[in-house]
């Protein structure tokens, strides 16, 4: 009856069930894309590290630039604190990875 119909719309409405709603208080779409961001840069920064070589993992400036603008953007305009907060993260870990390009 109508407590079952109750029931199916509040799944509906979780984020394992709707990953990609509008809502602004389901993000796990942007919190997955900035958290598998910041592990790719992470360990690209680690490699170079520990490889002492940056020759296979060089990035042109243009495209960590542009990354640290979008990071800038949704740090500044996400409704979701986690995303925003990540976002700051992960441009933090992409000036990382700069000094290890540059050997900083």
């Amino acid at each position: 009856g109508a407590q079952r119909e109750e029931e199916q719309k509040v799944r509906e409405r979780t984020m394992d069930s709707n990953p990609t709603d509008v809502n602004p208080k389901f993000p796990p779409l942007r919190r997955a894309a900035l958290h598998f961001l910041a592990l790719l840069v992470r360990s690209t920064t680690a490699r170079i590290y520990d490889l002492g070589d940056d020759g296979a993992f060089g990035l042109p400036d243009a495209l960590m630039h542009k990354g640290l603008t979008v990071l800038g953007y949704v740090a500044a305009t996400d409704r979701d604190e986690v995303v925003r907060i990540m976002a700051r993260e992960t441009a933090e870990e992409i000036d990382e990875l700069k000094n290890a390009i540059y050997g900083i």
